[in-house]
């Protein structure tokens, strides 16, 4: 679909981010990004998590597309979508892939369909870009969001684990 146009799916319009959608786009990244602070709080800094100038950067770059989810104007969801390519492991299968940065529904929205709509649109884009997957990580304290990929049909292809050596953070 062409940079502008809408996908409307239930009551709700989806479209490319824009310009204009800078504070309703940090709205909604705060949410996901104060939820990872409030548990991974040695990870995250207490930031705002989206700078305007890397939101309009990212708006200009053509391996990256941001998703946004409109209810009767309001924003209500945003997936970030990245596109990458593989191939410097020797080892490992060259690939071309779609690597969903953030996706988040606003929390007085969740659970009206909204964050499967805006994967099956980023799952479109990626198709339609030759992509072999979608990958994304999920913080293994996000049960929520686990339960929410795998019903989606996602699988979990490895684990991160860690010892964390220093614990005063």
């Amino acid at each position: 679909p062409a940079a502008g146009s809408m996908m409307r799916s239930d009551n709700m319009d989806i479209r490319r981010a824009q310009p204009g959608d800078y504070d309703e786009a940090l709205r909604l990244v705060k949410q996901v990004h104060y939820m990872h602070y409030e548990h991974l709080s040695y990870l995250y800094n207490d930031i705002e998590p989206l700078p305007r100038d890397r939101f309009y950067e990212d708006l200009s770059n053509p391996d990256m597309i941001t998703l946004m989810a409109f209810d009767g104007g309001v924003a209500v969801g945003i997936c970030e979508v990245e596109f990458k390519h593989t191939g410097n492991n020797p080892v490992m299968r060259p690939r071309r892939l779609a690597y969903i940065n953030d996706i988040c529904v606003d929390e007085n929205a969740r659970g009206r369909g909204i964050g499967r709509a805006l994967y099956e649109r980023a799952r479109a884009e990626s198709q339609a870009r030759d992509c072999d997957s979608i990958e994304l990580m999920v913080w293994g304290f996000n049960e929520n969001a686990l339960k929410f990929y795998k019903a989606l049909g996602m699988d979990v292809r490895s684990y991160v684990m860690q010892d964390r050596l220093k614990l005063d953070d």
